[in-house]
């Protein structure tokens, strides 16, 4: 996994879900009354508390900023349809380390991968890991 991942960020986010899980709801990133979030509305909280927020960019952006992962781990995290089991065992594997190689069971449901590629190792603006874009040809 990364460097850059920001740990601490992670950790307050998954335990907030851990200890309250009345104030998590995948399904929004914030609820009306502001008391619930989803994983990236908890790490946008969070980020304005110490300061890290821009208010300019949206909750998508902010949290992946926060948390420097890449963008397919973030679809991962952030999907509507993830489970409180699925989101701790992801951080769990972050935190741990083994979260580091090309893992089909981190592909998002576009098939992108935690890492951001797809298994032909292309993002999803044709990009190759070595930054080579992707030669289109007519089949």
């Amino acid at each position: 996994m990364s460097k850059g991942v920001n740990i601490e960020l992670l950790k307050k986010v998954m335990n907030q879900i851990i200890q309250e899980p009345e104030t998590w709801d995948q399904s929004e990133w914030h609820s009306e009354c502001g008391t619930a979030h989803c994983f990236a509305g908890w790490c946008e909280v969070y980020m304005k508390q110490d300061g890290t927020h821009n208010q300019w960019i949206n909750a998508y952006h902010n949290a992946v900023s926060g948390l420097g992962i890449p963008n397919g781990l973030a679809d991962y995290l952030f999907s509507p349809f993830r489970t409180k089991s699925e989101l701790y065992l992801t951080c769990k594997a972050i935190i741990s380390g083994e979260m580091h190689t090309y893992d089909q069971r981190f592909y998002n449901r576009a098939c992108f991968g935690s890492d951001g590629f797809n298994s032909y190792g292309f993002d999803f603006d044709g990009f190759d890991r070595d930054g080579n874009q992707l030669e289109y040809k007519l089949l």
